[in-house]
């Protein structure tokens, strides 16, 4: 067992090696993906989906601007809802030369939102009717966000992240906290 312990974290320390030597710096060009999955149970289930692509320039070595392009997908028993946003990205690096770079950063852009849920209304006399609203809109959204990009080779890194993003859907505020998992490649 202690052979194969040692085994493992030689080969851990070959395959990482180059990390120590990861860091970000002006002219780099960024290339991200980051997912989220929640599944909720509360009475009635529901299950959301979020999907981010994003590509960051950095103009000083820790300070990067950027795009990105965020999807969310919910679905739960009575209520459907899609959005796409679309939004300026400004991230700040606390630590650039570091194989784990933690990261903050402010976000801007457009929501749209299309949602879809029932509606039951029932009579006095014990009869109900349901209808189907649908109803779509888009808006200016804004948020934060903050993580950690732990690099595995000099040129991508595993990511952790939390992100909040809020916009107006009809007369509703909407937040959206997220914790995400991605990757990035920097060219």
């Amino acid at each position: 067992m202690k052979k194969l312990l040692l085994l493992l974290i030689c080969i851990f320390l070959v395959t990482f090696s180059n990390s120590t030597f990861a860091k970000v710096s002006s002219g780099m060009s960024e290339l991200q993906a980051s997912l989220s999955i929640t599944n909720t149970s509360n009475g009635s289930d529901s299950t959301s989906t979020t999907g981010i692509f994003g590509v960051n320039f950095f103009i000083l070595d820790w300070l990067s601007l950027g795009g990105s392009l965020v999807g969310t997908l919910s679905d739960s028993d009575n209520y459907t809802s899609q959005s796409i946003s679309i939004n300026a990205v400004v991230d700040f690096y606390l630590a650039p030369s570091s194989s784990v770079i933690p990261f903050v950063g402010v976000l801007a852009g457009a929501t749209m939102q299309q949602s879809e849920y029932e509606v039951t209304t029932y009579s006095w006399w014990g009869g109900s009717s349901t209808t189907t609203i649908d109803d779509s809109e888009t808006n200016f959204s804004y948020g934060a966000h903050a993580g950690l990009k732990i690099f595995i080779k000099e040129n991508a890194s595993l990511n952790l992240e939390v992100r909040y993003l809020t916009y107006e859907f009809g007369d509703d505020d909407i937040t959206q906290t997220q914790g995400l998992a991605g990757f990035s490649i920097y060219l």
